[in-house]
């Protein structure tokens, strides 16, 4: 990290800069994960000493806001940030929604969080795990959780995988426009690794590949790939650390090798499920909930909106 970090001839670029640590946890990190990220935290405090620097965390905790205290004066949370709204930049098109056709822009408001839109230069820093959207929990999928739900509903909703994850990458460009560099962080005793580079799909490519995930199966990357957005081919990449021989963590679940569980005893058919699935794979009949295999694209949106935690990812 340190090597990388002196060795970029572009660092110099952000002295004096607004320089935005973002931080993407998705849950409570473990006390080693904590660890490392305190670490990463003082490295980077100290190699940008003379840019002004801010960190911006998808989430609050006691625990990690200590460790953040220690390293950083300025620290922000997503729950405490306005957005601004950028004007429109995509035609209409219908898409399926709430049950319905309904004509509609993608991405017709885009929203940044202020602290993005006052950054020069942006840190992302993903804390992996399993994403049950995007495949993987990295750098790039990360920057999702950074929109307002506004912004995310209208990018779950649309039926075509493909066009789903494009118009991520379009929802996200201006964050990747400003992103220095990318770094993803796995805490696990004996299995802890870093992987950083100056493009996202390049360090969630290797990233996929050491949590047993082959890239080529990661649609989002893939298609990031094809349309330009950053290379996702580990032998087009130059890596400097320990060769990759085999994954040192295997993710259980990948791509739509799973089905969906549900908890008959937690779920009280709220109906959420039913309304929001793009392709109408979940259903109540005769006071009971039904998932259908066949019309499931396993985006597992269901999973994440469920009020009750009442779906799970299990193996088939």
């Amino acid at each position: 990290m340190r090597k990388q970090v002196e060795g970029d001839r572009q660092t110099a670029r952000l002295c004096g800069k607004k320089v935005g640590l973002l931080l993407h946890l998705g849950s409570l990190p473990s006390d080693l994960g904590l660890r490392h990220i305190g670490i990463l935290l003082k490295i980077l405090s100290e190699y940008f000493a003379k840019s002004d620097l801010f960190l911006l965390s998808d989430m609050f905790f006691p625990t990690s806001h200590m460790v953040f205290e220690n390293y950083l004066s300025d620290i922000r949370y997503m729950q405490q940030e306005h957005f601004q709204i950028q004007p429109k930049r995509r035609p209409s098109i219908q898409v399926s929604f709430f049950g319905g056709v309904k004509t509609s822009s993608y991405l017709s408001e885009k929203y940044l969080a202020n602290s993005i839109s006052q950054a020069d230069y942006l840190i992302s820093i993903a804390v992996l795990a399993e994403d049950p959207i995007f495949t993987i929990h990295a750098s790039t999928s990360s920057n999702f959780w950074l929109l307002p739900s506004y912004s995310k509903n209208e990018i779950l909703i649309q039926e075509n995988f493909q066009q789903r994850c494009l118009s991520l990458l379009e929802a996200i460009g201006p964050i990747q426009a400003k992103n220095h560099f990318s770094i993803n962080i796995y805490s696990a005793l004996g299995n802890s690794f870093l992987v950083l580079s100056p493009n996202s799909i390049s360090a969630d490519a290797v990233a996929s590949t050491l949590c047993g995930i082959p890239p080529a199966k990661n649609k989002l990357l893939g298609n990031a790939d094809k349309k330009g957005f950053g290379n996702s081919v580990l032998s087009h990449m130059t890596i400097y650390g320990d060769p990759i021989k085999k994954p040192l963590v295997e993710f259980p679940f990948s791509g739509d090798t799973y089905a969906i569980g549900i908890h008959k005893d937690q779920c009280n058919l709220c109906e959420d499920c039913t309304v929001f699935c793009p392709l109408q794979a979940m259903c109540i009949c005769n006071q009971h909930l039904f998932w259908n295999a066949e019309k499931c694209n396993r985006c597992g949106y269901c999973i994440s909106i469920c009020p009750q935690s009442a779906l799970f990812k299990r193996r088939k």
